[in-house]
């Protein structure tokens, strides 16, 4: 026993740690009968030697016949897998009790991934005061950590209030020069994404940080990296390429937030580029877009904490879908996309995995024309971890219906999708507004196709048209499928 991996976790447990263990294998792990069995094993010889970790000497073949009252055999590997599944739920007991020692540490991380402001203020303060009077380089490093969560969280406030940047860095923390980049740098992405405009007394905030930060010769890697990509937002400078080969050769000398931030530099820079460009332009940068997400999915930079959030895996998979279709640089054969499809499941909270796995095989299938695989994927009892897959799903349905000339079903799931956006509660406005219209849309859509179906010389041209100036007029989703379908109609 004095070999296995177990015992040298027992070991560390003092004598209350141990005895509650056994509750914690059998209410909160629900351990099967024989770990329980193997725990008392121990826990004999642990009260039969004066609860002396270092006088108990179990051998294997001890073990094994006292929970199988018979003797080892040569060859067997039910001890192992036993102590290998003891083992786990020993490790699950120890992080527990690292959890009580740390229990404000992991509720404030809470409060930050879930969004209770009002809360994570409140707590960053007690945390705040609380530090002041510890010192020592671990008090340090949380502090920093704690910080560096605070910080992000402010992130938002500076982008959308009036305030100025050089009071505010004064004001939260002594941030060193890579900080402060690194907020200006997040500052001028959300400016692009978002499409605001930086007010003068901000621009001026910003000018006066800059000037005082220009990197030179003893200037660190991430000092420049940072500089580079400010100018670069803001057009100053057109470095893009040299900066993107920087930024990916240095990759592995990066912090992963510091590499989140910079490679979404390059990916606003690339959205920057799209608006008013020519075509080549659009389909360079567009690429560009791609290469930057996909690498972000695959180093785990998408990830909260250790899974995937849904969101990005079904944008990838979709990505992953429409590259089979690409003639650029990027394409992919189907079996690559349906392979990235398959691996996603294992990213993604479990709780959502199946139903978010289901809704991408769904639109896998969608796109290489079999609409009965699609119908039969996201008819099942799938639990979509937000309200934007449901919609898509309807959406989805909606156009197999059509396409395979369903009509019985498309009149029922049209009338239940309406009463459905009328209930929600979640959607924005625009986005609640961009389903309708594409209901509507769906709806005309399948008019001008029944009519040309039954009518004999009829002309669907100005029917046509006229709904092609509504969907270029009017926020819609799926906007480029209501084109091909209306250009084969035309046909």
């Amino acid at each position: 026993m004095q070999n296995t991996m177990y015992n040298k976790l027992l070991i560390t447990l003092n004598r209350e740690e141990f005895y509650e263990f056994e509750l914690f294998l059998k209410y909160i792990l629900k351990a099967r009968p024989k770990c329980l069995s193997l725990y008392k094993i121990i826990k004999n010889n642990y009260v039969k030697n004066n609860e002396h970790w270092n006088k108990i000497d179990l051998t294997a073949a001890q073990i094994y016949t006292a929970l199988y009252k018979k003797e080892m055999p040569k060859n067997t590997s039910v001890l192992r897998e036993l102590s290998s599944e003891f083992l786990s739920y020993l490790k699950h007991y120890c992080a527990y009790l690292q959890f009580k020692k740390n229990e404000q540490e992991y509720y404030f991380k809470y409060l930050y991934h879930n969004e209770v402001n009002s809360l994570f203020e409140i707590e960053f303060k007690k945390i705040q005061s609380g530090s002041n009077q510890i010192y020592g380089t671990e008090t340090s490093w949380k502090e920093f950590e704690f910080m560096e969560l605070y910080l992000r969280k402010q992130i938002k406030k500076v982008v959308s209030h009036k305030i100025d940047i050089e009071q505010y860095f004064t004001s939260y923390i002594k941030l060193n020069t890579e900080k402060k980049l690194q907020i200006l740098c997040i500052i001028e992405q959300n400016a692009i994404i978002k499409s605001f405009e930086i007010g003068s007394q901000i621009q001026y905030s910003f000018e006066a940080v800059l000037e005082k930060n220009i990197p030179n010769k003893n200037s660190g890697l991430l000092h420049r990296l940072y500089y580079d990509s400010i100018l670069m937002l803001r057009n100053a400078q057109d470095n893009y390429e040299p900066l993107k080969e920087k930024i990916y050769q240095n990759n592995n000398k990066i912090a992963e937030y510091d590499r989140y931030v910079l490679i979404s530099s390059l990916l606003a820079y690339c959205n920057l580029k799209i608006q008013n460009a020519s075509a080549e332009i659009i389909t360079y940068f567009r690429e560009e877009q791609q290469f930057h997400y996909f690498f972000m999915y695959e180093e785990g930079l998408l990830n909260d904490g250790k899974y995937v959030m849904a969101m990005h895996v079904k944008n990838i998979c979709l990505l992953a879908v429409l590259r089979t279709k690409s003639t650029g640089r990027l394409k992919l054969n189907l079996k690559e996309a349906k392979k990235i499809i398959e691996e996603s499941k294992e990213k993604i909270t479990p709780q959502y995995a199946e139903s978010t796995y289901n809704f991408n095989m769904a639109v896998f299938y969608f796109f290489v024309e079999e609409p009965e695989k699609t119908i039969e994927l996201l008819l099942r009892k799938n639990q979509y971890i937000n309200y934007h897959f449901t919609c898509d799903s309807n959406l989805y349905l909606l156009k197999c219906y059509y396409l395979t000339e369903d009509a019985s079903n498309f009149d029922k799931k049209v009338a239940s999708f309406r009463e459905s956006l009328r209930r929600d509660q979640y959607l924005s406005l625009q986005d609640k507004d961009s389903y309708k219209n594409a209901i509507r849309a769906m709806v005309r859509l399948k008019k001008i196709k029944d009519q040309i179906s039954f009518q004999y010389k009829y002309n669907p041209n100005k029917h046509i048209e006229k709904l092609k100036e509504t969907i270029t007029n009017k926020p819609i989703q799926s906007i480029d499928w209501f084109m091909q379908q209306l250009a084969l109609l035309a046909k």
